[in-house]
């Protein structure tokens, strides 16, 4: 949504026995550092999927990308 205060991509990594989700997140507010930035995930299916993993973006500052990620 473009009236948010960022901007959120998923880019999927698919492997034999992995699925990483890569977010590239944009921050659009000014004057304001997003800290230690993750994506929070809601699993429908948990027989199948398990978040095992994540890493932080440690900061993004206004009208700069950092990218997230999920395994």
């Amino acid at each position: 949504e473009n009236e948010t205060e960022y901007v959120v991509q998923c880019i999927k990594h698919i492997f034999v026995d992995h699925v990483i989700l890569q977010f590239v997140v944009e921050n659009t507010i000014e004057d304001q550092r997003l800290d230690n930035v993750r994506v929070a995930l809601e699993i429908h299916d948990e027989e199948a999927y398990e978040a095992i993993g994540e890493m932080v973006a440690d900061g993004i500052g206004h009208g700069s990308s950092g990218n997230c990620f999920t395994i």
